[in-house]
């Protein structure tokens, strides 16, 4: 066999596995991203003032560690801050409260039991909402050196000023779905509330509906009379909170 019809059958040979693996990257698109890293660019590219984010962790702690969880917690604390000052730590009456002196972030931790397991729930609350993808990114890193995982969800909240009309709230919240690439939505109106909800592939974890269909984003909007303000909630899995 000649050099050249050489050279030719080793360019095919190569020619075949990237081309499979192109169309592979096209079907597949790029890997999903934690919730925070997509919620806060789909925010703040609304009109929407941001107010607080808040990182929420779920994490089941092994049997055999959960006495010693009560004093861990005055460890894992501080190690869920970000670099800077040590916060002040106060004990609750079911794990501790954290807070830094700059007063940037808040952050509880408590333990609680399901089944008979031992649970621990942490809750930071942030006045930028920035910092909220790196937040996550820090949780992951601090939990993964534990030993453990855990389940994330992640809610930004901001508003609008006065009360905003229906279609200026569905194109809002429109906007912000599309930009997250939102499939199979949902929406309700209740009087004030209007609520949405939907699956972005963009976005690692999820939960099912009652339908069986999978769900990660959910966005709000409430006009609350007293600040004459629409207050818009943006989260992942779902809002877990009042609003």
């Amino acid at each position: 066999m000649s050099l050249k019809r050489h050279y030719y059958l080793i360019v095919g040979l190569l020619a075949v596995p990237a081309a499979l693996l192109y169309t592979w990257i096209l079907r597949s698109g790029p890997e999903p991203l934690p919730a925070g890293a997509q919620l806060v660019p789909a925010l703040t590219a609304a009109a929407v003032t941001p107010r607080e984010g808040v990182l929420q962790a779920r994490v089941e702690l092994p049997p055999e560690r959960e006495a010693a969880w009560e004093e861990a917690l005055l460890v894992l604390g501080p190690a869920l801050f970000p670099p800077g000052p040590e916060p002040v730590v106060k004990k609750t009456e079911n794990g501790c409260l954290f807070h830094d002196p700059s007063g940037g972030m808040e952050l509880a931790l408590a333990l609680t039991a399901q089944g008979g397991r031992a649970r621990l729930l942490a809750q930071a609350t942030l006045r930028d909402v920035d910092q909220l993808p790196k937040l996550e990114r820090h949780w992951q890193q601090v939990f993964s050196s534990y030993g453990l995982e855990a389940q994330y969800a992640a809610l930004l909240a901001g508003t609008l000023p006065g009360r905003a009309a229906y279609n200026e709230i569905e194109a809002l919240l429109g906007n912000i779905f599309q930009s997250l690439d939102v499939r199979q939505t949902w929406q309700t109106t209740d009087g004030l509330l209007v609520s949405w909800a939907g699956h972005s592939p963009r976005i690692k974890s999820f939960v099912r509906d009652v339908r069986g269909e999978p769900v990660n984003v959910q966005a709000a909007a409430r006009y609350h009379p007293l600040d004459n303000r629409t207050h818009i909630y943006l989260g992942s899995p779902l809002i877990y909170r009042d609003y």
